[in-house]
């Protein structure tokens, strides 16, 4: 027997509560009909990556708690492509029965933006939008869809949409978050950064938002912001290896290079061991040459240090990893050049550019190398060691693929010195002159070489014209 409480407004037993359940239930199939399942099997598949079990009514949580949508945390993506495509033809089939269903419409988009159909997914969005003209979330997802052209005025329609969403919804944490990217994408740096600082004022413990906002401040050279930043990241998510990447990048902007080497061994603490079983070896593989890259920057850091052993141990282990590295032969062979060990620097130079490649993603770049600029370090190295004749071919390939290469011109106009092409050194050192008439060393060096001809008036004038410009610096 039910004990009375004189604090419920109404008196509840077992089988009153099963009366009031049911209730609902014929309640909620009186207002959404026959699409309350279909709604909620589809949107199950949208999201079943993390829902696999449909015991939920999402329909009546989205329908009638107007905070759901903004407390929960959808992730809408699926476990196989499949469920995307089966959910959208459930979503189109709600669309028929109830042409006025602006959150199906919705959910529609966002499977077709899954699926790739930007062109209807947009479609889809502007329908819900019409239908509801106050959905922020709608005005976000088209938002999302449109940026994601990646083109200048995809971002501008983008941004409005964000803003709109922002209007109807002040809180809305990820359209800030959104809207930042493409600022950011836009170069507004300072209005990304605004965004982000919303962000992190509604979640301060959102650190994608210190992420972003810390690598704009390095766009803005403000590197010690940066570095706040990313170290707020870092004790939000302690094994972030990005945020140590890009904070040692920022202490190296601040020629902290002892601290950049800290951060960057901390990434290679957390590097996961290589697996044993073949499946798993063959999968990491495929992301060696990016563990790689860590070595290989450590070790670039710790040139600017003078510490040339240490780098090319670093260097070392990058090319374990991967043999085909160019970028760590490359650096290895500078630092081997550092330490006079030319025929070494020669092997790694010659290395790199049998694993050339044009692709240098953008964390890379300081990495970078060209064929031009590895040619005349080849060069460079053939020089020191006396094969003038080598190094001759070493700067003509480098001229080759760069005919304004002034360095290459003088140096090659060195090496034919060397062997008492007299004629052809000038020729060379007036070429690096021509191509840069404030270029002092080749007109140093081209007196020189007058001088030994006997042309001492166009020794003089070279000799005063290297003068000049030295002073001038």
């Amino acid at each position: 027997m039910p004990t009375n409480n004189n604090c419920s407004l109404i008196h509840i037993g077992s089988t009153d509560l099963v009366r009031v359940n049911n209730s609902i239930t014929i309640t909620n199939k009186l207002l959404y009909g026959d699409i309350e399942d279909l709604f909620n099997e589809a949107f199950c598949l949208l999201n079943s990556e993390k829902i696999k079990i449909c015991n939920q009514n999402y329909l009546l949580l989205f329908e009638t708690d107007t905070n759901h949508r903004k407390t929960a945390k959808y992730d809408y993506l699926a476990e196989q492509k499949d469920d995307y495509k089966k959910a959208l033809i459930i979503f189109q089939k709600i669309t028929e029965m109830k042409p006025s269903h602006a959150l199906s419409f919705e959910m529609s988009a966002i499977c077709k933006f899954r699926l790739g159909d930007r062109t209807g997914s947009i479609e889809d969005c502007s329908k819900s939008i019409k239908i509801n003209p106050e959905n922020a979330f709608a005005y976000f997802v088209r938002g999302e869809v449109k940026g994601s052209g990646f083109g200048v005025d995809d971002g501008r329609v983008a941004m409005e949409d964000y803003s709109k969403a922002i209007e109807l919804y002040p809180n809305y944490l990820l359209a800030y978050f959104n809207r930042g990217e493409v600022k950011g994408w836009l170069k507004d740096y300072h209005g990304a950064i605004e965004d982000y600082t919303k962000v992190i004022e509604l979640d301060p413990k959102y650190e994608k938002a210190y992420f972003n906002r810390g690598e704009v401040k390095g766009w803005l050279k403000d590197y010690h912001g940066s570095i706040e930043d990313y170290s707020k990241v870092i004790e939000l998510e302690s094994k972030d290896k990005g945020a140590y990447l890009c904070r040692g990048n920022m202490k190296e902007k601040l020629k902290d290079y002892k601290g950049a080497i800290e951060d960057y061994s901390k990434i290679i603490e957390l590097l996961e061991p290589i697996p044993q079983d073949d499946f798993s070896k063959r999968f990491f593989e495929l992301f060696n040459y990016y563990d790689g890259y860590v070595y290989s920057i450590r070790g670039l850091t710790k040139t600017f240090l003078k510490d040339y052993h240490g780098a090319i141990d670093d260097y070392s282990i990058a090319i374990e990893m991967n043999p085909g590295n160019g970028t760590a032969h490359f650096h290895r062979g500078n630092a081997k050049y550092n330490i006079n060990n030319y025929k070494g620097a020669i092997e790694d130079y010659s290395k790199a550019i049998e694993s050339y490649s044009n692709f240098h993603p953008q964390h890379f770049n300081k990495l970078y190398y060209s064929k031009t600029e590895t040619y005349f370090h080849i060069g460079n190295a053939n020089l020191q060691l006396k094969n003038f004749h080598r190094a001759i071919e070493n700067y003509s390939k480098a001229i080759e693929k760069d005919t304004k290469c002034t360095s290459a011109f003088n140096n090659r106009g060195v090496a034919k010195e060397k062997l008492k092409d007299y004629a052809g050194a000038i020729e060379d050192y007036s070429r690096a002159i021509e191509i840069n008439p404030k270029f002092a060393n080749a007109y140093k060096n081209r007196g020189i070489v007058k001088e030994i001809i006997g042309d001492k008036k166009g020794a003089e004038l070279d000799k005063l014209k290297n003068e000049e410009i030295l002073k001038c610096k």
